[in-house]
């Protein structure tokens, strides 16, 4: 008989049958170096952001309002108050604005304005979600004017010019806000698709979340992991932004000056009245008085009493901002925020003028409180001003010289209260 001499099976020889994977150990701590890299340049970056957010507060730079690690770093500081807001934190250029006011932190903190000329809610909804659980105990502003829920629906133009990919990635990625919250968001969001063109995956996220159905919940499920990685690449991003313009500006500091002193509203109050008398005195009605030449005198009518009410009510009534402040206010809510919610008062001089009754305007405050009721949140609407002629420079109920001292005695005794 033959011997054979071929070569044995190989399940004759469990040696043989044996698979390496030689590149996995290298790859693996690749991988590894790369992490704890990401993870130190987290660290370093937010510890440098931290130490200089105090010099960033009065430079209003685009990458507070844009990005999130200096909001973040001003969640972390006592003396910090953020002040979410629209153009009336903005457009009145005074030592009483209370970006200027508190600047040497006059009693204890300065703010910090996170404000942006036209903000929306919705933009404000998300801005708050990417700080994510940093709310929780914090004391935050949430400023705005009546003339917000004028309209049915803001501006998309408004919107998108305050837009954020930062903050609208870390929305839909979040794992501390709950599905239904984020659905009515995505539902809200979708509503700019223009937005959202340059995003697929996030536009992708947001149609699956909006859909509420059980598969789109699996889908949107699948893609958390690669939407948490992409908002992590944004927020690395946002840290090199800070980081360049540190290392453009090399003789910006953290100190800050301070001169603690004490504040006497009254006279401060005072004061600013007469300065404000003094600029708003060609018109009988308070505006400034470049603002009445320049807006108003060739084109503001008075009207019939009352003729304007049903006009303004319905489109207050219909306004898409009432909504969407409930986002914001359920938002501070589940992330255990401590806001105050604060809205300047209607120009009711103006207002009256217009054909818009007291008793109208007083639907807007009514509304706005049981809004606000509902989350058991502080309100301050400075409803007793309706009528100052002092108080606002506008129809937008932007504010004056004495009103912004009535609005930083507000924030002052909100950052000094004992809120439980």
């Amino acid at each position: 008989m033959a011997i054979s001499t071929t070569t044995p099976l190989a399940e004759n020889h469990p040696a043989q049958n044996k698979v390496s994977y030689p590149h996995l150990i290298p790859a693996a701590v690749v991988l590894l170096i790369l992490v704890g890299a990401v993870i130190l340049f987290d660290h370093d970056a937010s510890s440098l952001e931290d130490q200089y957010v105090h010099a960033f507060a009065p430079l209003l730079l685009p990458q507070s309002v844009a990005g999130t690690v200096i909001q973040l770093a001003a969640f972390h500081q006592a003396d910090l108050l953020p002040v979410y807001g629209s153009s009336e934190m903005l457009n009145e250029v005074t030592p009483y604005r209370a970006y200027n006011f508190f600047a040497t932190y006059p009693t204890g903190f300065d703010v910090f304005d996170i404000a942006k000329s036209a903000d929306t809610s919705l933009d404000i909804a998300q801005d708050l979600a990417a700080i994510g659980p940093e709310l929780r105990g914090k004391k935050v502003i949430i400023s705005f004017t009546p003339t917000m829920f004028n309209a049915a629906e803001v501006g998309k133009d408004a919107y998108a010019g305050n837009y954020s990919r930062m903050h609208a990635n870390a929305l839909a990625f979040s794992l501390d806000l709950n599905m239904t919250l984020k659905q009515r968001i995505a539902e809200r969001m979708l509503d700019y698709p223009d937005t959202l063109t340059n995003d697929p995956l996030l536009m992708f996220a947001l149609q699956n979340l909006a859909a509420n159905t059980f598969p789109s919940q699996i889908i949107y499920y699948l893609t958390l992991p690669l939407g948490q990685l992409n908002t992590l690449i944004i927020r690395l991003q946002d840290h090199y932004e800070v980081w360049s313009y540190l290392q453009d500006h090399p003789k910006l500091t953290p100190a800050v000056k301070r001169q603690p002193q004490k504040i006497d509203w009254g006279a401060q109050t005072a004061a600013a009245e007469v300065q404000q008398k003094a600029n708003a005195n060609n018109n009988p009605y308070g505006i400034q008085n470049d603002t009445w030449i320049q807006k108003y005198n060739q084109v503001f009518k008075v009207n019939k009493s009352a003729s304007g009410d049903q006009h303004y009510i319905t489109n207050m009534e219909a306004s898409k901002e009432w909504g969407d402040l409930g986002l914001v206010l359920e938002i501070l809510s589940q992330l255990g925020a401590k806001p105050l919610i604060m809205s300047r008062p209607i120009n009711g001089t103006l207002f009256t003028a217009s054909g818009i009754s007291p008793q109208a305007q007083q639907v807007y405050y009514d509304k706005l409180q049981a809004l606000v009721n509902g989350y058991h949140m502080s309100l301050v609407d400075f409803h007793q001003y309706t009528n100052d002629r002092y108080f606002s420079i506008d129809q937008g109920s932007h504010t004056s010289r004495k009103g912004w001292v009535i609005v930083d005695h507000a924030l002052d005794t909100f950052y000094h209260a004992d809120i439980h």
